[in-house]
């Protein structure tokens, strides 16, 4: 859940995770369903299988013998994103919440690298189907479209090399409510005033 301040109005929170907090999560997925076991947060050989950052020297940087996998997420428009549903709820003193739900639509692309890419890919895309993949999305207000697309194979020249390369994306929505605290009005001003003047001035408290 993150926070920030909407200048004017009040302080927002809202349940939508970030794309870093997306990505880590697809991460754990991915590697859960290849098998892979990190020994703990800092384990490299395991973490390096499942990537959610390119390296910044250049893509690939590593042997053509090597299965790695990466996992992108973006947010991408579609009809069903564009409806908001605005509750306001009761006044708590001097403040009052807004929440406004509505749906996040996102495209997870998953790309293999390695000689056993292909099949790696295919045995993700198996798992995705999987009850605990469900209860791991749906913990998050995640739920995966059962479209799924195709596996396919693009090798990739690079350097001079062919790298082997597959992969395939899946979409799924993002239940979101973002809460807006507003400040109440604690007094309103009242005044009534002819050509000669004010003739009255009075601030009524709310």
């Amino acid at each position: 859940m993150s926070s920030f301040s909407v200048p004017g109005v009040g302080t927002m929170t809202s349940t939508g995770l970030t794309t870093a907090q997306m990505q880590v999560l697809w991460q754990s997925i991915v590697l859960q369903c290849l098998g892979i076991t990190p020994s703990g947060p800092t384990d490299a050989s395991a973490y390096s299988q499942a990537r959610i950052d390119w390296p910044t020297p250049g893509q690939p940087a590593w042997a053509t013998t090597d299965d790695i996998a990466f996992v992108r997420a973006v947010e991408v428009p579609d009809p069903y994103n564009t409806a908001h549903e605005i509750q306001p709820n009761a006044t708590q003193g001097l403040t009052f919440l807004e929440q406004t739900i509505y749906t996040r639509v996102w495209e997870i692309g998953f790309v293999f690298y390695g000689p056993n890419s292909f099949d790696r890919a295919r045995q993700l895309k198996a798992c995705l189907y999987q009850d605990f993949v469900h209860d791991t999305l749906e913990a998050s207000n995640l739920y995966l479209d059962t479209v799924i697309g195709t596996v396919r194979r693009t090798p990739e020249l690079f350097q001079n090399q062919w790298w082997e390369r597959s992969g395939f994306s899946a979409r799924m929505n993002e239940q979101v409510t973002d809460t807006l605290t507003k400040q109440t009005i604690q007094s309103s001003e009242i005044i009534l005033e002819d050509e000669a003047g004010i003739i009255t001035d009075v601030t009524v408290e709310l």
